[in-house]
């Protein structure tokens, strides 16, 4: 008996060892065993549209491609195995197995595919590998229900399973969303990917050695005395956690008050949970202090202390940031410091970070500076002389402070170089949440310090064991009990009061009561599911959401002031903050090329548009997402976007089809944007009902760039300075500031890299094709064809893997000139101009235009002849559209957009260098040779 198997695209009969008991499975003749695991890189099939969950392509580290899923339970399960530091590689749909299955006593052919392959590194101590799990991931509630119509897939699968070595496994939520521990791993799963900056991780290391264990917060200052550099550096511990050499309890939300300590306990565990054992893993020694890092042509910008850069020509480093738009440098040739613009600034390569420094004098306020004027005079004296208690104490006494604070301040002066600005007082962290019982005059007078800590205790247990209860009782009920215990154990009065009790009532943290006052349904729908909040969007640009739609607002011709009909605009907005972080307006329908522009513009820095927009409000966005959501049109599953996912590192996820409310953020910023449009004149309102007789054409006067300009002043200057009811009355602008630098209660995320703006980089987000090179006319794309002497060396070149086909290369033209196209040479990495065939023909053509002329086209003409007529007429439709101008909106609007497309057409090289590969660059942060984790996480 055998059952067939599906890989790779291709087909497989594979013997089955033992009959099956409740599957029928056809016999075949042929047997043929499948590719080891190891082997496989991408699943066996696409991932199709749904109606009823997320799906997406999930890009990872460990394996070459980004790994599709059909379900956010499937994607966190990925997420699990790329965080597992005991797992090799995983695979998404990694076998289609077709079996033969009774229905209504008739044998029916089925094909199942299970929803991962998961392979093991071996074992450190023992050498022995794990066997592979092939995974099926199901929520519990189905699984439960329609067990009987699974139970023939899941014997088959668990048969070949067995026949191939491997485990089949079933996960479901209860294994997968452990509570606070998932969430963790996904917010530190970004950090592992930019890498380690070997100063700042060595610090912290050295410094977790001595202070044994500390948290987050203390060990940031311990490394880094300026708050403000915090943000810049503090990736490097999240990455540290990640890789399992720092310790801390992942089943507890990280905050800045989440222990941590230098994992050395080898028997903590990364726990899956009951599908199966525990994946386990020990300590291992240090990372070297000296990391190998490859250089590249263009590496990304990395905002942090140390960094070397290149200012007008000439070498420095970074010495502080100044929030987000400036820096601090120092010159390397003359010492000198400046604050330039982050705009200005280039990598320089290879990099060489120097030591985290003090903040500048003249940044302290002037109560500090006063202050550490008075503690230099009095202190610098007893430095670097032979002091005694008496000279400490006279210096004490001048100070008002304790001796113990002296030495302090002492040992800190010594160590910052005896800088004057060490000396300057840090601030408080307020007493909110610590007891004040021994301070209050109406109980700390009357008892003794043992019956104030009955008190507290009392208290504690009165909050614990009735309000936090399913009862709901008042916060009076709560004092009346707590009361009644005074009472029986006899403690002697004043007890404390009902107001005491109501105000430690309110330190309760509002997750905390919820979940124990209300339920556990209740605290995820108020903080992890909240309707119009995005589960797992819990920092700055974890998920981004994107959305076209077409402006309510006629827009003119700049010469003439005649109407043009409406502009299309697409959007990217990131959840957390709800800050816009890019936009696109043009007249082209949604597609590869207004996506490209507006990814394009999301991610690089604004400086440049805000000059282009006449906008002096700040945008302090710019950077990579983790994720980008999306509906199913076919700009955004199409292989562009995909390859850009897995170029950049993001991922990327679409919506379940026609459910909005999935992009729910994007939707209602888009009917934002609808209000505001309808101040204009010229607005055509959401519909015709509500126009009414309003005459659109008659009162437009904007012009798209005018549009822009307007759109730019409303989402920056407005928006993004507007307190927004779903934030709790911050503005986004505040949201995202509190992201990147943290508070008490949300860890900081740090500010993203920034991507280097060259025409390397704007190449990437061009549309790209895939041509074979024709020795007879080169390369040819929408019948256009295009060839240069340069082209000798691609001639019938073969496929690397398939020797017996030729090679398809890749070309990327851009839309606003395709007189020309680009070829990316596989050797050098650099792209290749490749001008048009005829040369005759006219330069500044848009794809828009030739597209245009596809109905000339005759079946009885030549292709030669063709594109000759298809050109002319194109010139003719110029001399057309010139005079008929002030008659047709339609030949208005052609004229701007073909003027439109002439002015923003990207100028490129003639041959344009491509780098390595930006996400899997970041390998070459990791020290050289294989980086173990240290230990596990229960």
């Amino acid at each position: 008996m055998s059952f067939q198997v599906s890989t790779r695209g291709a087909d497989h009969q594979v013997a089955d060892p033992s009959p099956l008991q409740s599957t029928h499975v056809r016999p075949q003749r042929k047997t043929v065993l499948l590719s080891l695991p190891g082997e496989l890189e991408r699943g066996v099939r696409k991932i199709p549209k749904n109606h009823n969950s997320v799906t997406g392509m999930l890009y990872t580290l460990k394996g070459k491609f980004s790994q599709g899923f059909e379900s956010t339970l499937e994607r966190d399960a990925m997420i699990l195995a790329e965080m597992d530091p005991t797992v090799k590689s995983f695979v998404g749909q990694p076998v289609s197995i077709t079996y033969t299955a009774t229905q209504k006593g008739k044998p029916r052919a089925r094909v199942y595919t299970p929803d991962l392959l998961i392979t093991f590194k071996p074992d450190r101590f023992t050498g022995i590998t794990p066997r592979p799990w092939l995974v099926e991931v199901k929520p519990r509630a189905i699984l439960i229900r329609d067990f009987a119509k699974f139970k023939a897939r899941f014997h088959a699968a668990r048969r070949y399973a067995a026949h191939k070595g491997w485990t089949f496994r079933l996960l479901t939520e209860q294994e997968i969303r452990v509570d606070g521990f998932l969430d963790n791993l996904k917010f530190l799963r970004p950090h592992l990917r930019r890498g380690l900056a070997p100063q700042w991780g060595m610090a912290m290391l050295d410094t977790l050695l001595r202070k044994r264990e500390c948290t987050v917060d203390q060990l940031m200052g311990m490394v880094c005395k300026d708050k403000e550099f915090h943000p810049q550096i503090v990736h490097n511990l999240w990455h540290l956690i990640g890789t399992r050499q720092v310790w801390t309890d992942l089943a507890i939300p990280l905050t800045n008050a989440s222990v941590i300590h230098h994992a050395t306990e080898p028997d903590l565990r990364f726990n899956w949970g009951p599908a199966g054992p525990p994946l386990r893993t020990r300590a291992v020694p240090m990372p070297p202090k000296e990391v190998v890092i490859a250089s590249v042509s263009t590496p990304r910008l990395r905002l942090k202390p140390g960094f070397e850069v290149v200012v007008d020509g000439k070498r420095a480093h970074i010495q502080r940031v100044c929030g987000s738009k400036e820096v601090r440098v120092q010159y390397q040739a003359n010492g000198m410091q400046e604050r330039v613009s982050i705009s200005s600034l280039k990598p320089y390569v290879p990099t060489e970070p120097l030591a985290p420094t003090l903040p500048h004098f003249m940044e302290l306020d002037e109560e500090d500076a006063k202050k550490a004027i008075q503690r230099a005079a009095i202190l610098r004296p007893l430095l670097g002389v032979q002091r005694d208690n008496a000279m400490v104490a006279a210096a004490a006494k001048e100070l008002d402070t304790s001796i113990t604070t002296i030495y302090r301040l002492l040992r800190r002066f010594a160590d910052c170089g005896e800088l004057t600005t060490a000396l300057a007082p840090g601030k408080s962290g307020g007493g909110r949440g610590k007891p004040r019982l021994s301070k209050s005059k109406g109980v700390a007078d009357h008892h003794s310090d043992q019956t104030v800590q009955r008190f507290e205790s009392l208290i504690a247990e009165a909050i614990d064991r009735v309000f936090l209860s399913r009862k709901k009782p008042t916060p009076a009920a709560t004092a009346r009990w707590f009361h009644d215990e005074c009472k029986k154990q006899n403690l002697p009065k004043p007890w404390p009061s009902t107001n005491t009790i109501r105000n430690r009532i309110k330190w309760v943290d509002d997750e905390t009561r919820i979940r124990r006052r209300e339920g556990k349904a209740a605290a995820n729908q108020a903080f992890r599911v909240v309707k119009g909040e995005f589960p797992g969007a819990n920092y700055p640009l974890a998920y981004v959401q994107i959305d076209h739609t077409k402006m309510n607002v006629i827009l003119v011709d700049p010469e003439t002031r005649k109407h043009l009909g409406r502009a299309w605009i697409t959007v990217m907005i990131d959840v957390y903050s709800r800050m816009v972080v890019g936009f696109h307006i043009s007249y082209e329908a949604p597609g590869n090329d207004s996506l490209g522009s507006c990814l394009y513009k999301a991610f690089m820095t604004k400086e440049k548009l805000l000059a282009e927009y006449q906008c002096k409000a700040d945008w302090p966005c710019w950077g990579v997402p983790g994720s980008i959501h999306g509906d199913n049109a076919k700009e955004f599953r199409g292989d562009f976007f995909i390859a850009l996912g897995q170029d950049y590192g993001f991922n990327i996820e679409w919506r379940a089809v026609k459910k909005p409310r999935y992009g729910a953020h994007i939707e209602r910023f888009m009917g934002t944007l609808s209000i505001a449009l309808r101040e204009l004149d010229g607005t055509t309102f959401a519909s015709i009902a509500e126009r009414g007789d309003y005459n659109s054409r008659k009162y437009a006067y904007l012009t798209i760039e005018e549009l822009e300009q307007w759109t730019a002043n409303l989402i920056v200057g407005n928006y993004h300075n507007r307190p927004h009811d779903k934030l709790d009355g911050e503005t986004p602008l505040e949201r995202w500031e509190r992201g990147i630098n943290g508070d008490e209660n949300t860890p900081p995320c740090g500010l993203p890299d920034i991507l280097p703006d060259t025409p390397r980089t704007r190449m990437d987000f061009l549309p790209f094709f895939k041509r074979k090179v024709n020795p007879s006319y080169g390369v040819q794309i929408d019948d256009l064809q295009y060839h240069d002497d340069i082209l000798v060396a691609f001639y019938n070149a073969k496929c690397p893997k398939n020797p017996k086909e030729k090679r398809d290369f890749v070309i990327r033209r851009d839309p606003a000139d395709i007189s020309q196209v680009y070829l990316l040479d596989p050797k050098t990495n650099n792209y290749l101009v490749i001008p048009m065939r005829n040369t005759a023909h006219p330069k500044g053509i848009t794809l828009w235009e030739w597209k245009a002329t596809q109905k000339l086209k005759r079946k009885n003409c030549s292709d030669e002849k063709n594109e000759e007529i298809r050109f002319a007429a194109i010139l003719a439709n110029r001399k057309i559209e010139a005079a008929a101008r002030e008659k047709s909106s339609q030949a208005r609007r052609n004229e701007v957009r073909r003027n439109r497309d002439q002015k923003r057409a990207v100028k490129h090289p003639k041959a344009i260098s491509k780098p390595a590969a930006r996400p899997k660059a970041l390998e070459s942060l990791k020290p050289a040779g294989e980086i173990l984790p240290c230990v596990g996480i229960e």
